[in-house]
């Protein structure tokens, strides 16, 4: 059987380096799909660190 997932979501990374300074990067995905259970490919559009348009392959153990 076959799952499609519609989802957003928002990425907030906050990173201290040794002379604390303090880096924010940020990533806002306006859309994104999943197809597939266990098996599947993902594509995520928005905007942000990861870039505009990501796209993947995946696998989940549960």
């Amino acid at each position: 059987m076959r799952a499609i997932l519609l989802f957003t979501g928002l990425v907030l990374n906050l990173i201290l380096s040794a002379q604390n300074v303090a880096q924010n990067y940020q990533h806002h995905d306006v859309m994104g799909i999943r197809i597939g259970k266990s098996n599947g490919g993902f594509a995520e559009f928005g905007f942000g660190y990861k870039g505009i348009i990501n796209l993947g392959l995946s696998f989940q153990l549960y």
